[in-house]
């Protein structure tokens, strides 16, 4: 993915000990990327349309059916033998029968996944949410952003995708999506080039500003931002360890791991410098955000 998240791992910082909830359609534990060498794994799933959760080592697969693989691809993005955090630990949260822009009941279950991951975040150290969907509503203050603030409260860094429906011809009062509006949220936009000097952002990627605030906050490499969101929340997940091993106290986390992300996000895109609508602070990049995480300390 051209973050330099390989350059982490040579430091053994790999995501070990660190919880990211997949907030999706569900994830395939049998997906030879999430269940190969590495050492993380799937140690909890709820999915919140049949009522059903449990550990999938003992009561066997909740959420079988991931209609068009699209939670399954971005826990591989996340911590699969060749993901940004492979030794991460997931939590599968099943929310959608089937990928696409977030209905109001989807929005209600989305809501209560994050409420539930509030209210486990100690019993599996959930670190990092990653929702990879939102709505066009584009505004702040919503039953889910308002679950985002609350998240953002309780330690746990809430990555969104900006959205993948801009159209310059149509106007918008905000394009990025809800709940990737919040300001509590990381909102994360997809480049058009994985490995390339120079960037372009991808067609479809949603643009700011957003209301009252800048958005999106970064961009990454992804099929869209759904696929470019897993790409930050991996690199979340490998500050969050490293910012253990570095010593940085646990209730400011949260913030210097934001912090990081942005102020090591590279700007060798064809924006503006500094902030743009665009890009936002740039594309992410592990170990810039590494050495950005050390000057704290």
């Amino acid at each position: 993915y051209s973050v330099d998240a390989d350059v982490l791992h040579s430091l053994n910082i790999t995501g070990r000990g660190v919880t990211v909830a997949v907030i999706d359609s569900g994830i395939n534990d049998a997906d030879p990327e999430i269940t190969g060498k590495n050492e993380g794994r799937i140690i909890y799933q709820v999915n919140f349309i049949t009522r059903m959760e449990g550990d999938p080592a003992l009561v066997g697969d909740l959420t079988p059916t991931d209609g068009k693989y699209h939670g399954t691809f971005v826990a591989r993005t996340i911590a699969g033998v060749r993901g940004i955090a492979p030794h991460a630990n997931l939590i599968d949260l099943k929310v959608q029968l089937e990928t696409g822009e977030m209905s109001y009941a989807d929005s209600l279950r989305v809501a209560e996944a994050i409420e539930w991951c509030i209210r486990n975040k100690d019993r599996f150290n959930i670190s990092v949410i990653n929702l990879s969907m939102g709505n066009r509503e584009g505004r702040d203050g919503g039953l889910v952003c308002k679950a985002v603030e609350r998240a953002s409260l309780a330690g746990i860094i809430f990555v969104a995708a900006a959205g993948s429906y801009s159209n310059p011809s149509e106007s918008y009062a905000n394009p990025v999506f809800t709940p990737g509006v919040s300001k509590q949220a990381i909102a994360v936009g997809s480049t058009q080039s994985y490995d390339c000097d120079l960037w372009a952002c991808f067609p479809a990627s949603a643009i700011g500003p957003g209301w009252i605030k800048l958005k999106p906050d970064l961009v990454a490499p992804g099929p869209y931002t759904s696929g470019s969101t897993p790409v930050v929340a991996g690199i979340a997940a490998l500050l969050c360890q490293a910012a253990e091993e570095l010593n940085i106290p646990q209730n400011t986390r949260p913030i210097a791991v934001k912090y990081s992300l942005l102020q090591g996000a590279v700007q060798n895109d064809l924006g503006l410098p500094g902030f743009d609508p665009f890009y936002g602070y740039g594309k992410a990049n592990a170990l810039s955000s590494y050495l950005a995480l050390k000057t704290l300390t």
